[in-house]
């Protein structure tokens, strides 16, 4: 029997089902995707829990180990970088954090579903999300206009071919794949992330020769 039950967002009907069913009590959380997500779920569970000291702990320890890593990478590789994303709406306010703290921006979003009722009005973003996009319909060229690096499905990162650098993410998923742990949720999530993001960015030209 459950006392408490973390909801992310698609699981928030099922969380009230069992709540009902158990008597257990509902914490709805932000996926942990990016800094802010990762800390709002870390202090969401502790106070619910009664563990808010620990979770204060925690989210200090993450901040600290996700730093040190971050400080050389923002102004060589990410600064004033413009960033793309296509996959889960829910992933995208995460997503929109991580560029904020790499020093870059989002200036295209793209959600793989219909539009969520009232998802605008929870989930500020700095640009509108373009819904359910068929495949084709909208041109390759228009969706990575502008941009730096594009993190997208399979299905996608085939569509725009080589127009701008890419990142595979998401579902589906057929040509990444890893023989470690690899997590991008968390505070060990976002160093991995980012990581990857880094490397598919690359160094500035003649950066070694300075």
């Amino acid at each position: 029997e459950a006392g408490l039950l973390l909801a992310l967002p698609h699981g928030r009907a099922a969380a009230q089902t069992l709540a009902q069913r158990t008597g257990a009590k509902v914490m709805e959380v932000p996926i942990p995707f990016g800094l802010c997500a990762t800390d709002s779920f870390v202090m969401a569970a502790g106070e619910a829990a009664g563990r808010e000291r620990e979770a204060r702990a925690a989210v200090e320890a993450g901040h600290a180990e996700v730093a040190p890593w971050l400080e050389w990478l923002i102004p060589r590789r990410f600064l004033f970088k413009r960033l793309g994303f296509a996959g889960d709406p829910w992933m995208m306010p995460g997503f929109v954090n991580i560029a904020d703290t790499l020093g870059a921006s989002v200036s295209t979003l793209v959600a793989y579903c219909r539009p969520l009722d009232h998802f605008t009005d929870e989930c500020p973003l700095p640009v509108e999300p373009l819904w359910e996009p068929r495949v084709g319909v909208v041109p390759a060229q228009d969706l990575v206009r502008g941009i730096d690096l594009f993190v997208c499905n399979s299905a996608l990162l085939r569509e725009i071919g080589g127009l701008v650098r890419a990142v595979e993410f998401g579902y589906p998923s057929y040509g990444y794949h890893c023989c470690f742990d690899a997590p991008f949720l968390g505070y060990r999530g976002l160093l991995a992330f980012a990581d990857r993001l880094s490397n598919a960015i690359g160094d500035p030209p003649g950066l070694l020769d300075s």
